[in-house]
């Protein structure tokens, strides 16, 4: 995501969260009515002092 530049202005105006977003997982049914599941989510800033961001998650279904 990238921000506009206004006029006069040398920055995007909201640098601050302008960034690139990854996002990729898979999914798996190991027995009938259970799944599971494993992502993977990334944001990286493109400002040089922005803020990083990563998470794993696992999820667990069970249906009844």
């Amino acid at each position: 995501m990238y921000s506009n530049t206004l006029v006069e202005a040398i920055n995007p105006w909201n640098l601050g969260n302008d960034g690139s977003a990854i996002i990729t997982g898979f999914e798996i049914s190991p027995v009938k009515k259970v799944n599971l599941s494993l992502n993977y989510q990334d944001w990286l800033a493109y400002a040089e002092n922005g803020n990083d961001e990563h998470f794993i998650y696992f999820n667990l279904q069970f249906k009844f």
